[in-house]
């Protein structure tokens, strides 16, 4: 491919505590055959040498731009903090964890190149564990096409049986930047309405290598895991706001019902590990967004499962589910 008359790329790389694998993801960016590119580092307030890292390789190469948060804000935000300073007329996220092959961005590119209404390209994009080094095709959903609408694509989005890794006009990006209010999952709310607002959607042949490890934000257990409850209901009202297919509502619903069930049963574990003032303010939040369940926005089966079934309050929709765990652990 042609370079010199290339649109430029920006890649964002928030980082936190990074210092691990932020050079892994660095010789990655630089490795690529597509070199028109903008990487702009965010180091959101790291305690270790993420941030000297990161200066040494901006040192190395012009193309690198390494900023800093204000303070401790989450990847939203830096993504955002970096999104200010991007002139690239595409933008992809790289995780300071993850990394990509060598031709990812070339690849995605020419897809680009070649099918002017494509306005997300996504990779291909491999699991990685990081404790035994094996790699895995992401999951993506037997329905999925190589060419989708932007509605198809939002739609698979939902519950992620397509993921939102890719290159994403800056336009659209734009439009739709990470979402700061809902938490760690503001990242994910904005891709699923960037790809409602695309013309087509298109897989790529590009290698994406995400790592997959413990010490993740998600897999931590705080305050910060309960989040979803606000992330998945801010996703509601925005898809119904912008006028989302009824399928992909009733979708998105089911979905954030199966992961209340997983925040009932995170709070059934460890609720001990929590503080009487915390747990009291969990509780708060787990019955707003309890309330906002409606028996007719769920496909019947999912609302009268045995074991999971609607209730009229949460504290009894609660004590059926902890039945249902006591259960589950004690016959497991």
């Amino acid at each position: 491919m042609e370079h010199t008359a290339s649109p430029i790329v920006t890649i964002l790389t928030p980082a936190y505590n990074a210092e691990r694998f932020i050079c892994r993801c660095l010789d990655s960016l630089l490795a690529q055959t597509y070199v028109n590119l903008q990487i702009i580092v965010i180091d959101d307030c790291s305690t270790d040498t993420t941030h000297l890292l990161a200066n040494d390789y901006a040192q190395r190469d012009s193309r690198i731009i390494v900023m800093q948060t204000e303070r401790n804000s989450g990847a939203s935000a830096a993504r955002n903090t970096g999104l200010a300073a991007a002139t690239g007329e595409y933008i992809t996220e790289v995780d300071a964890d993850d990394w990509l092959a060598p031709d990812a961005i070339e690849k995605a590119m020419a897809e680009a190149a070649e099918n002017t209404e494509t306005d997300f390209i996504l990779y291909h994009t491999l699991l990685v564990d990081e404790k035994t080094g094996t790699q895995s095709p992401y999951p993506i959903e037997r329905t999925a096409k190589h060419v989708m609408t932007g509605a198809e694509a939002c739609h698979l989005s939902i519950g992620w049986g397509i993921h939102g890794w890719g290159l994403c006009r800056a336009s659209i990006y734009r439009r739709f930047p990470c979402q700061t209010d809902a938490g760690l999952y503001g990242d994910e709310n904005s891709t699923h309405l960037q790809l409602l607002h695309c013309r087509e959607v298109r897989l790529s042949d590009g290698k994406h290598f995400y790592s997959v490890n413990d010490s993740s934000v998600t897999h931590v257990v705080n305050m910060r895991r309960f989040d979803i409850l606000e992330g998945r209901m801010a996703l509601r009202q925005q898809l119904i706001k912008l006028g989302a297919q009824h399928q992909t509502i009733i979708r998105q619903n089911k979905v954030r019902w199966t992961d209340f069930i997983g925040v009932c049963h995170l709070f059934w574990l460890h609720s001990s590990q929590f503080s009487s003032a915390e747990r009291a303010q969990i509780w708060q939040r787990m019955e707003k967004a309890y309330s906002t369940f409606r028996f007719s926005e769920l496909p019947w089966q999912t609302a009268l499962k045995p074991r999971y079934t609607i209730m009229p309050t949460l504290t009894m929709f609660y004590r059926q589910v902890c039945l249902t765990f006591l259960l589950k652990k004690f016959f497991s």
